[in-house]
């Protein structure tokens, strides 16, 4: 699996035992996958608002990190954020954010006691996956939690991950008290599902400069 500049990440395949399932690949538009969650439940503060494919913030700013959580805790900032993050062609959706779309608007964001956080990463073309915690701990790590559906049927009908690598990026609307103070970024202290994948991770306040 490759990742930014071609970096190379180790591939992690997760398989998934599918009784009766057929051994034709699966279309993302008729099937909907079986959802393999690292976190059992969504947290209720994370609130996905828009999926898109692709990184906005520059080469220059991510060199090789896994993942990029830039936070806007103010109004004007989270307007350019959304302004830049969020394409004018997205379709509306519902349900898990598995593919690109608006889940919400940045109309939804209670400013008094959230942030909107774009995060970047990448994903197999057949598991997409969006974030479903992210949390400042007392030890100063910003943990990430990610879930995905797997959407591709292996030989013996089940269902398995791709080795290609897509780069998305994600809208949020986060809970203040779940982030890291302005005092405490940039970091690269963030483990996502509890591990430091690929090149690490980088929190930083929204825009997100030359690390």
């Amino acid at each position: 699996m490759r990742g930014p500049r071609g970096r190379t990440w180790p591939l992690v395949v997760v398989v998934v035992l599918c009784a009766g399932c057929s051994t034709a690949p699966a279309s993302p538009e008729s099937s909907p996958g079986v959802q393999a969650s690292v976190s059992p439940e969504p947290d209720p503060d994370v609130q996905i608002l828009a999926k898109a494919h692709g990184w906005v913030v520059s080469q220059a700013a991510i060199r090789s990190f896994y993942a990029v959580v830039e936070v806007a805790y103010d109004e004007v900032t989270a307007a350019q954020a959304w302004e830049s993050n969020v394409p004018a062609d997205l379709a509306q959706r519902s349900g898990d954010p598995a593919r690109p779309g608006l889940y919400g608007g940045l109309e939804d964001i209670d400013f008094d006691r959230e942030a909107l956080v774009v995060y970047s990463s990448g994903q197999s073309g057949t598991c997409p996956e969006w974030v479903t915690g992210i949390e400042f701990t007392a030890e100063g790590v910003v943990q990430i939690t990610t879930t995905f559906k797997s959407e591709a049927v292996a030989p013996g009908g089940v269902l398995a991950c791709t080795a290609d690598y897509v780069l998305y990026r994600i809208v949020l609307a986060i809970d203040r008290d779940k982030l890291p103070p302005i005092s405490a970024l940039p970091t690269t202290r963030v483990l996502i599902n509890g591990e430091q994948l690929g090149g690490g991770g980088l929190a930083t306040t929204y825009p997100a400069e030359a690390a």
